[in-house]
């Protein structure tokens, strides 16, 4: 796990790191940020979970509910200490997944979550039905049109269910074929943040 910044910070930003990342990769992002607490935790062997996001959630078990129960936890106990509308939470790609699933799971008022190149778990047979109210959170979701890894599909649905749970959803899908965050996410966790 790594932490950056002002512990005494009123805003915490907890991101996850995609698949092969580290903690230390993610956290640099806060160097484009304005001044915020950041807490990066780092996943086993670089893997929140062994496969495709896609893939049966039987598949990615036991990882995939040992890493949801690591993020919710990790989000509820910075909740409790700075209150749940100062806990802002962004990841990339299997971060991104990771995020989107943890916080349609984990529903309350929070300061802000980023959903960068991911979307919610499982083969559209298998996801959950997603109860709760975010509060007009707001969340941005997006990704490239022909994203290799993340269907556009799924960012689509991804934001509907967001939508669908009371979060004030920005959805983007840019034009091309990346994998990567782009500056307009960054500004715009920037924005919130300041």
């Amino acid at each position: 796990m790594i932490t950056k910044g002002n512990k005494e910070s009123e805003k915490v930003l907890i991101l996850f790191h995609g698949r092969g990342g580290t903690a230390e990769d993610i956290a640099t992002l806060a160097d484009h940020l304005p001044d915020v607490f950041v807490v990066a935790p780092q996943a086993p062997e670089r893997a929140w979970y062994p496969h495709s996001f896609l893939r049966s959630r039987q598949e990615n078990e036991p990882k995939l509910s040992q890493s949801l129960q690591t993020a919710k936890e990790l989000i509820q106990q910075y909740a409790d200490e700075f209150g749940s509308e100062n806990v802002f939470i962004a990841g990339f790609s299997q971060g991104a997944c990771l995020t989107a699933e943890a916080v349609a799971t984990l529903p309350m008022k929070y300061g802000g979550v980023g959903i960068f190149s991911g979307g919610v778990i499982g083969p559209t047979e298998q996801l959950l039905t997603y109860k709760g109210d975010l509060k007009q959170t707001p969340v941005y979701i997006g990704g490239s049109e022909n994203d290799p890894f993340i269907p556009a599909h799924r960012i689509k649905k991804t934001a509907k269910i967001y939508s669908e749970l009371n979060a004030e959803v920005t959805f983007n899908l840019f034009p091309g074929g990346g994998h990567s965050i782009i500056q307009e996410e960054i500004d715009w966790l920037s924005r919130l943040l300041a």
